[in-house]
């Protein structure tokens, strides 16, 4: 929900040299909708200069970037699979993120570049450095004097995703905002640090991640599970070999315990998550911990999950679907007469 006092500052910002000011009350205030009142203001402040001067430019230039929201989470695929490989959402969904920035001049690249020496804060900094990240390969091509390269971008990035989740496993606003908010960039540093293998940062952060999804656990097991799911990408990046110098079997085992913990309350608590996808995050950390587990298994115990979800106090139609839903597995497990007993 968008914070009213805010937006009508916004709306009657009509002094340039206050801009920081106001961008620094965002900041503080409301963190959680930055992309769009650090949008905003810059369109405001657009409005405010002459509409051929180079600080007009600049805003026209940092509002393209922060309206392009970090994509939370990246994991439409699979578990740590970015797809497309783009870390950020743009706005105008007929476009592709390239043609996107390809409509920029080389001037604006260098000008991000700026903003990640001076922006206040990781987030904003981490903003410019994924829009870098997403452009490379425009930027690259259009002036062999830029003063950053792709590993300078993919090491500041890492590090500022890292400094964003020091801020929101530490203080965190809700385990909502900021359990979504660790995900999202936890997310986008492993995706980054594994195309360079530059885990010194990440690692030190496995940790403490750990200890809020125990803590995210009784209000937000959504992201409690998703923090999970990242980490199951870290130990095994890409579904290549397994990364035990960065995952050890012992920390998997920890992480084993959430993802339980977030499927026994899913299973005992009305309207929460996807049971099939649980499940395979449950097998999952399995697999990786040496425990084979069949499609049979799995279909078997997803039933059983389903049972567990149907035994709680739904409505009648909802309890029918559940049981219908767990039929269906005992059928894929080829075990037909409990099937037929629901």
């Amino acid at each position: 929900m968008r914070n009213n006092t805010l937006s009508e500052k916004i709306r009657n910002f009509d002094d340039i040299h206050k801009f920081s000011e106001l961008l620094g009350e965002i900041l503080k205030d409301d963190r959680s909708m930055l992309n769009w009142y650090a949008g905003d203001l810059h369109w405001r402040a657009m409005q405010l200069l002459p509409n051929d001067s180079i600080e007009n430019k600049r805003h026209d230039w940092s509002y393209r970037a922060v309206r392009a929201t970090a994509k939370g989470p990246i994991r439409k695929v699979d578990p740590g699979d970015p797809g497309d490989g783009s870390i950020l959402e743009i706005p105008n969904s007929n476009q592709t993120p390239l043609e996107y920035w390809y409509e920029l001049p080389s001037p604006a690249f260098e000008y991000y570049w700026e903003q990640v020496q001076c922006a206040p804060d990781p987030l904003l900094r981490a903003q410019y450095l994924a829009v870098l990240w997403e452009s490379k390969a425009i930027w690259r091509r259009l002036d062999p004097k830029v003063l950053f390269s792709i590993p300078d971008i993919a090491d500041r990035l890492v590090h500022e995703c890292v400094e964003i989740l020091k801020i929101e496993i530490t203080v965190p606003d809700s385990f909502l905002g900021s359990g979504m908010r660790a995900t999202t960039y936890f997310e986008i540093a492993s995706h980054v640090a594994t195309r360079f293998g530059n885990f010194s940062e990440l690692a030190d952060m496995l940790s403490p991640l750990r200890a809020f999804a125990e803590q995210a656990l009784p209000s937000a097991p959504h992201w409690s599970q998703a923090l999970s799911e990242v980490v199951l990408f870290l130990a095994q990046p890409g579904g290549k070999a397994r990364n035990q110098s960065l995952i050890s079997d012992s920390d998997l085992v920890e992480w084993q315990k959430i993802i339980q913990q977030v499927q026994g309350k899913y299973d005992s608590e009305l309207g929460h998550g996807n049971p099939e996808r649980v499940m395979d995050t449950v097998v999952k950390f399995e697999c990786l911990l040496g425990i084979k587990v069949t499609n049979a298994d799995f279909s078997r115990r997803l039933a059983e999950s389903y049972i567990r979800r149907a035994e709680q106090p739904y409505p009648h139609f909802i309890k029918a679907g559940h049981y219908k839903e767990a039929a269906a597995c005992f059928h894929q497990a080829g075990m037909n007469e409990e099937a037929g007993q629901m």
